[in-house]
């Protein structure tokens, strides 16, 4: 019987509008280039947006009615390497934290297979993971050689300026005021990876909603204490 996959939905928003660039433009730009049959391997450290990126370039496929499916291993890794049959029949598979599965012989030679079936496809394979492929410490070196031989593409941790910037981009994507002084303050008092400030944006944005409040500085010291 053939493997069935799980339906993975995408979490609003992740498309490449969504992603403030910072010091990655033309990381950016050579991701919304996908071609059939790229191979990308695009790594930072956590928190920079690599997951983000990944879903954003599943989404633009889909809106040319390509086939598209995303993984991530960090939680998925544990329900087997079945997971991994039949993918290459789409037309971009995006396999996410790949880190998670360094070591585990299975996993690894089940990835190379993959690799070896999408591109006999001439599909496209992204990959994503928080180290560059040559600090991954893979046990099979033909896995390792192939990952060395994709398009590895860095995402570079923003400024404190660029931060502010993205979390003032977002806020006005959700119709919400972030003063200049109140992004500072969660800059200064909040975990500093974009990825947490953003969660925290929206919850900060579900707050001001229920309260009817707008955001200052006080009211966001109140919602950080609770």
């Amino acid at each position: 019987m053939k493997q069935q996959h799980l339906a993975i939905s995408l979490k609003p928003p992740t498309d490449f509008a969504s992603f403030y660039p910072g010091a990655n433009r033309l990381v950016i730009n050579s991701l919304k280039q996908i071609t059939p049959g790229d191979f990308i391997y695009l790594w930072g450290a956590s928190g920079v947006g690599v997951s983000h990126l990944l879903q954003a370039c599943c989404a633009t496929a889909q809106t040319i009615h390509q086939r598209t499916i995303y993984l991530d291993l960090k939680w998925q890794a544990a329900l087997g390497v079945e997971l991994l049959e039949g993918l290459e029949d789409y037309d971009v598979i995006a396999i996410d934290h790949l880190e998670a599965v360094v070591g585990i012989s299975h996993w690894e030679h089940a990835i190379f297979h993959l690799y070896n079936r999408i591109q006999a496809k001439q599909h496209s394979f992204i990959v994503g993971a928080h180290v560059a492929p040559m600090a991954l410490e893979l046990q099979l070196a033909d896995l390792a050689s192939r990952l060395k031989a994709m398009l590895v593409l860095q995402l570079k941790v923003l400024n404190d300026a660029d931060k502010l910037f993205a979390l003032q981009q977002r806020a006005t994507q959700l119709g919400l005021d972030l003063p200049t002084d109140v992004g500072q303050y969660l800059l200064n008092h909040a975990e500093r990876d974009l990825t947490h400030l953003l969660s925290l944006l929206n919850r900060l944005d579900q707050a001001s909603l229920r309260a009817q409040r707008k955001l200052t500085i006080p009211f966001v010291k109140q919602i950080l204490a609770t």
